[in-house]
């Protein structure tokens, strides 16, 4: 039963390696694609740039998340403030480790992410601020 356990554990560093490592090869890719199109000059090639942009960004963010679980967050009906899970904390602890990747680093900040994450909230935000708004749309000649 013990080595079970631990096979276990052992599996479950393996995998998030994994998706470290596939995730780490979408960053690249995507990072191709917006060198490639970088100097955009029709409307495909924009769209282009931008769903690079953001595969880039949602890859880097998805390492973070293997490297700094997000704490559990309380109920927004009594407060409860459940436990975070140590022995998670633990594993990613010893994954940073394993590959070198310090506290510090610029992968840990899921601020641009989230920006991502929740735009549809800063388009409702925007679209109802009082005053004039303007939005433009910029389309290319094929």
């Amino acid at each position: 039963m013990e080595v079970m356990i631990s096979l276990h554990k052992m599996s479950s560093k393996i995998l998030l390696v994994g998706e470290i490592h596939r995730n780490c090869d979408f960053a690249v890719l995507a990072y191709g694609d917006m060198v490639k199109y970088a100097n955009a000059i029709n409307n495909d090639e924009v769209i282009r740039l931008r769903l690079s942009a953001e595969s880039l960004l949602i890859a880097v963010a998805n390492i973070s998340k293997i490297l700094w679980p997000t704490p559990p967050t309380p109920c927004k009906r009594c407060n409860f403030q459940p436990k975070p899970n140590l022995e998670m904390t633990s594993r990613r602890e010893s994954l940073r480790k394993l590959l070198a990747v310090e506290d510090s680093s610029l992968i840990r900040s899921r601020k641009f992410p989230n920006h991502l994450e929740h735009y549809d909230e800063r388009i409702e935000e925007w679209a109802t601020k009082p005053g004039k708004q303007t939005l433009r749309f910029q389309y290319w000649c094929c």
